[in-house]
């Protein structure tokens, strides 16, 4: 029976004989590596002996080498592939999949698909050329930031809402899209410079109220035939009509006379209020998810009171089984919220002679700001309780503040209301010899009876 040879261990490679010298030839994939078997003294080997010698120390070496270049290889098989895997247009998408990520309100999420949108037009435009989000750089996140800051000249918020929204999106699909690290970790934030709006003072509240029983007038030029025919530019003096007046009213007193939103005020329901008790209760839609819905409660000013009782006149305008306030309003509401706006200043400048915008831009705004809008009711609102001199905790808790530090940010207070905090404060320095010392005296004497001062005559002669 024939001797059985010993069977070569699989992966060793073969040793083969070209020429004088020995090689030991190993297959990886289908590719053949071979290398020149030496002794000890680095010298190529003669016999067969020496052969497997040699053979023998070389292959642990030569298969830890094959074992990393095909981890290497499996890694950035694994990189390419994943990269491949998520185009530009699906990041949003594999965004939402991500369980791992804050569990955000509508408006939240809508916010950080517009700023991914920006983005990612802006990417198309630019850079044409990178299709795959595993493409995106640090240097490209930086170009982008610096586009926006400079040549779009965004405000300070913007720009961090847009930083926000790409960190936060892009934290989460990193490993989706092969990115060994965030490209928009190292974006800084830039410094709010942000103008609050004004609130409205006594008077101007009362002239917007009775414009929508007077009319809203303004001055305008317009472009007519004169003599000869020829156009000519003249002065006049033309009438605003809002549209859903007679519930356009009513909104501006929901928000003057309980300090809520704009937004509350136009989808406010008839179930947050109760005409018998005299209360008005609703969750502010902004800050219903951090404040675990919590609703804010408040006595109905008697102008409003009124107000919602002809306001009873509307319920039939809603759709099904719709319950708003103002079902028109509501129902514009929720398709061109700009439009309200829009409205709403008109109808302020036409009643006060207010500019609603302010005069320039700033060094860093799209937009000139509002100073005057449909949100000055809830600064008009809380400016009104301070100047009375009602706590700022209680008013916090009126309008659905957080903190009371919110609230000051919103407290308009009236130079008289000041000055007549100032008089309360007591007297306790001596005055100075350069003070009318006649006029101390006279104020002093002023408030002594007769007799007192009878006294005061006879000690001085």
């Amino acid at each position: 029976m024939a001797k059985k040879g010993r069977i070569r261990e699989k992966g060793t490679g073969s040793i083969v004989k070209q020429g004088n010298r020995f090689y030991l030839k190993i297959r990886t994939g289908s590719k053949t590596k071979s290398t020149t078997l030496r002794g000890k003294d680095d010298k190529p080997v003669t016999t067969r002996k020496e052969a497997e010698a040699a053979a023998a120390l070389l292959r642990p070496v030569l298969r830890a080498d094959q074992k990393e270049e095909i981890a290497l290889h499996i890694a950035s098989a694994k990189k390419l592939r994943s990269q491949n895997t998520l185009p530009i247009e699906q990041i949003w998408q594999c965004y939402l999949k991500q369980y791992t990520r804050p569990d955000s309100g509508d408006s939240t999420l809508e916010s950080y698909r517009k700023s991914l949108k920006h983005f990612t037009d802006w990417l198309a435009a630019e850079h044409p050329t990178i299709l795959q989000a595993g493409q995106v750089t640090p240097d490209i996140a930086g170009e982008y930031f610096a586009y926006i800051w400079n040549d779009r000249g965004v405000s300070g918020k913007t720009f961090n809402i847009y930083r926000q929204a790409l960190r936060l999106i892009f934290c989460h699909i990193k490993d989706a899209s092969g990115l060994e690290k965030n490209p928009f970790e190292y974006i800084e934030s830039k410094p709010i410079d942000s103008e609050s709006r004004l609130a409205f003072t006594e008077e101007q509240v009362r002239a917007i109220f009775s414009g929508f029983d007077s009319g809203f007038y303004y001055n305008t030029e317009v472009t007519r035939l004169g003599p000869g025919r020829k156009h000519i530019r003249v002065n006049t003096t033309l009438q605003f009509e809002p549209m859903n007046k007679d519930e356009m009213k009513i909104l501006m007193m929901l928000c003057c006379w309980t300090g809520c939103r704009g937004q509350d005020g136009c989808l406010m329901r008839w179930s947050n209020v109760d005409l018998g008790k005299g209360m008005i209760s609703y969750i502010p839609r902004k800050t219903a998810r951090k404040t675990n819905n919590r609703a804010v409660s408040l006595p109905l000013h008697p102008d409003l009171a009124s107000a919602l009782q002809e306001a009873l006149s509307f319920r039939n305008r809603n759709k099904g089984r719709e319950d708003f306030i103002l079902p028109s309003v509501a129902h514009r509401y929720q398709q061109n919220p700009d439009g309200v706006q829009a409205d709403v200043r008109k109808i302020i400048r036409c009643a006060t002679g207010c500019a609603t915008t302010a005069e320039s831009k700033g060094a860093h705004r799209v937009h000139r700001a509002n100073r005057y809008s449909l949100h000055s009711f809830r600064h008009t609102f809380v400016s009104f309780c301070a100047n009375a001199g009602v706590p700022l905790d209680v008013v916090a808790a009126i309008v659905g503040h957080g903190s009371s530090a919110m609230t000051r940010h919103y407290a308009h207070i009236s130079a008289e209301a000041k000055k007549n905090a100032v008089k309360t404060l007591p007297i306790l320095t001596i005055p100075s010899e350069n003070m009318d010392l006649r006029k101390i005296l006279i104020e002093k004497v002023s408030g002594l009876s007769d007799a007192q001062i009878q006294q005061l005559l006879a000690k001085i002669s």
